[in-house]
């Protein structure tokens, strides 16, 4: 089967565009619906990086933007473990969770997440980590 694209006008066989969940094809080619993309992303750059970032987080933690922006106003926009401003990162704070459970925990600077993730959430290693700190003050 073919359809016709009506930004370039190109009659395509539909595995040049793409479908959506409901299997309804969509209207632009591929080639065109990638340029619109990236025409969207030069012209309103900070609506489209708030877009991705919602889509983001709702697929890997199940919040939208809104919640995610209650929890940052809870922590009065600090990483909840050393209460550094979100500002002082520009990368904000990331979303901690349980691996396991999958629960969020909150949200922390890059920092402490990836220090969390180095030390696999094991609480021994990281009480491990302090008296290893406190035996060699230097």
């Amino acid at each position: 089967m073919v359809k016709k694209c009506p930004k370039c006008k190109e009659t395509k066989q539909l595995s040049d565009f793409y479908a959506q969940k409901n299997g309804k094809i969509y209207s632009y080619c591929k080639v065109c619906e990638l340029n619109k993309q990236k025409q969207m992303r030069r012209n309103r750059p900070i609506e489209y990086k708030q877009k991705d970032k919602n889509k983001r987080i709702k697929k890997e933690y199940g919040i939208d933007l809104k919640e995610y922006d209650e929890l940052e106003k809870a922590q009065e926009y600090k990483c909840a473990i050393c209460k550094n401003l979100r500002g002082l990162s520009r990368f904000g704070l990331h979303i901690d969770h349980c691996h396991k459970t999958g629960k969020i925990r909150g949200l922390l600077c890059q920092s402490c997440n990836m220090g969390l993730g180095n030390f696999k959430d094991n609480p021994s290693l990281l009480l491990k980590a302090v008296e290893y700190l406190n035996e060699n003050k230097v």
